[in-house]
């Protein structure tokens, strides 16, 4: 699915890859991606900041020098509908309140311990 906005475009998919971590109840989830200040133009050596449920998960992760991040998120099993659910996930970049390339997406959560989807979100031109 790709959603285009006028701050940022936002691409949700799912990789065929998967990531897969220890059992332990919490809901996972793993979001790779790349941040653009302008077209073709990566954001390099800076940070990305996750906030997930109004603040209640907030996770910062480093942004490469091709402006490349992966991140991996954890979620409270309350969040889980059987074995998994979603949330909405702001992205900002350098900084998720104040960055100047924000975007929100739904991450589909997974429980802790069975394989699930790397998502992508690319936050830019």
């Amino acid at each position: 699915m790709l959603t285009r906005l006028t701050a940022a475009s936002l691409v949700l998919a799912s990789s065929v890859a998967c990531s897969q971590t220890s059992p332990n109840g919490v809901g996972s989830a793993s979001i790779k991606g790349q941040v653009f200040q302008a077209p073709n133009i990566p954001l390099t050596n800076s940070q990305i900041v996750v906030s997930c449920a109004n603040g209640a998960i907030i996770k910062t992760d480093s942004i490469d020098a091709n402006g490349n991040f992966l991140v991996n998120l954890s979620a409270a099993p309350s969040v889980l509908t059987g074995t998994q659910g979603d949330i909405v996930c702001r992205f900002g970049a350098p900084d998720s309140l104040t960055g100047r390339l924000q975007a929100s997406a739904t991450v589909h959560f997974y429980l802790s311990g069975l394989p699930h989807p790397i998502q992508t979100v690319n936050l830019g031109s």
